[in-house]
């Protein structure tokens, strides 16, 4: 007999699950304990709130400038404005699978819906190891800003590699712990962490910016623009707001998710957009000659409080940016959970990993698995090429992007597929899963034709080794559960 947990999937009746891709995790709206994830329970003010959280809206704001600055130059928010009209074409392009599916397995059920299971074996091969990634970027930009505030108030800590590699599995382990009692608690807590920094940066800025005034500094004079500058920079600029899609995930627990997970997929990635292209506008003329203190450590946000005369201040929002950036892993790690559960259930992991608690109705097994290896990754890419602080998050975050690129165009290019066979879609959203599809397409070429001493040309290489790796596990999984399936008809035919 089947555990309870999967009675619920294959029992589940026809109206709660017609608008289902394929096998999703179960969802009910029982109010008591059951193995079930709690339908409807987000209204769509707290799910954009969570999606801001995990794309970290507050850091973003308080380092997009000097992020990008190093590559695009004064060019850098045409940059960050050029990856955010990328961004917007993928969602765009996704709103025609989320208008009519409600899933759980984000990008990997998408895939399916458009291409059948090789798209979901190819897609899923990349998301389940890409979301390790996303949670060891998170965690890294935390363990960033944490030594960073020890080391403005005074503690010689050192940056050996136990350290990163300690603070990295503590916050990583309180992401899992928060994800494993379930989406209420992770997003009460994510959504507090990641906007109380909000008011200190703007206080930085403010103070900064009413001694200095507000100026352009260049960043509207074209004529000197190396536009070859601008288009590294939409590269760099793209890391920003990869992921957005991953609220997706959570369309079965979001009230009226049809209409709901389009809304929130355009609202939160125009949010956070605009919200970085202003604070580069406004930041870059404070820290563009500030480029050696950068480069020894020296955080941004603390640039900024310096020349407003509140360097204290400075490091306050450091701790809250670390705390904000906590805040992100917590929100990925929902995310990520519940598409390795999905893939599970879809045949590409054991079937165990599905399992939802339940008290906390969460997929906790696929949880504490997804925990433990994002630790191993970044512990593996630290030791590996012995890493500081700040080449550890570089690193874990790019490998992030490299990971998503296959699944943005995979689904970009299902748009138009699904376009074709039903004639009924906008053209807007073919031309949109077009652009997506081309640019992520031209992304993953320049990724492999970087010179080989580049150290992120050994990352991609690294990134598209472990999707491979991945998806050849993936691949026997799914054999060995058509075998045993093959074999229990047979065996129920002659039965």
């Amino acid at each position: 007999m089947a555990p309870k947990y999967l009675q619920y999937v294959y029992a589940l009746e026809e109206p709660l699950h017609r608008y289902m891709a394929n096998n999703e995790l179960p969802a009910t709206f029982d109010a008591d304990d059951s193995p079930t994830l709690r339908r409807g329970s987000m209204s769509i003010a707290t799910a954009t709130a969570f999606a801001l959280a995990a794309l970290q809206v507050g850091p973003g704001f308080a380092y997009s400038a000097a992020y990008v600055q190093g590559v695009a130059g004064s060019g850098s928010w045409i940059s960050l404005l050029g990856a955010l009209l990328l961004s917007l074409s993928i969602a765009v392009a996704l709103i025609p699978y989320a208008r009519r599916y409600v899933v759980s397995g984000s990008l990997v059920s998408y895939a399916h819906v458009a291409f059948g299971r090789r798209g979901r074996l190819v897609v899923g091969s990349s998301l389940l190891v890409g979301y390790l990634a996303a949670i060891g970027a998170t965690s890294t930009v935390a363990v960033l800003f944490g030594i960073g505030t020890l080391v403005d108030l005074g503690f010689n800590i050192g940056h050996t590699l136990t350290l990163q590699f300690v603070m990295v599995a503590a916050i990583v382990g309180a992401a899992a712990t928060l994800a494993y009692r379930g989406i209420d608690t992770s997003v009460r807590v994510s959504v507090t962490l990641a906007f109380a920094c909000i008011p200190v940066v703007l206080g930085v800025l403010v103070a900064a910016l009413l001694r200095h005034g507000v100026h352009a500094g260049g960043q509207f004079q074209f004529t000197h623009l190396s536009w070859r500058s601008v288009v590294s920079g939409i590269t760099v600029s793209f890391g920003f707001y990869v992921g957005f899609d991953g609220v997706t995930a959570l369309a079965e627990e979001t009230k009226d998710p049809l209409r709901s997970v389009p809304v929130i997929l355009i609202t939160s990635l125009g949010i956070f957009g605009l919200c970085i292209v202003a604070g580069c506008l406004l930041e870059a003329p404070l820290v563009r000659d500030h480029a050696i203190d950068l480069d020894r450590g020296v955080s941004p946000l603390a640039i900024i409080a310096r020349q407003g005369y509140w360097p204290a201040l400075g490091t306050l929002g450091d701790a809250l940016i670390t705390l904000a950036s906590t805040a992100a892993a917590i929100a990925f790690a929902n995310y990520g959970a519940r598409v390795v559960a999905t893939a599970a259930i879809d045949g590409l992991l054991p079937l165990w990993i599905s399992a939802i608690h339940p008290h906390f109705r969460s997929p906790h097994r696929a949880v504490v698995v997804q925990g433990c290896l994002c630790t191993l990754l970044c512990v593996m890419v630290g030791a590996v090429f012995r890493t500081s602080p700040m080449e550890l998050t570089t690193y874990v975050s790019n490998m992030m992007v490299f990971m998503w690129l296959v699944p943005y165009i995979v689904v970009s290019v299902g748009t138009v597929a699904i376009a074709r066979r039903e004639k009924s879609l906008f053209p807007g959203f073919v031309c949109c899963g077009l652009l997506g599809a081309i640019s992520c397409l031209g992304l993953l070429i320049y990724s492999l034709s970087l010179p080989h001493s580049d150290p992120n040309w050994r990352l991609a290489m690294l990134s598209y080794s472990l999707v491979g790796v991945c998806g050849i596990f993936c691949w026997r999984v799914r054999a060995g559960r058509d075998r045993c399936a093959s074999l229990c008809a047979c065996h129920d035919a002659n039965g």
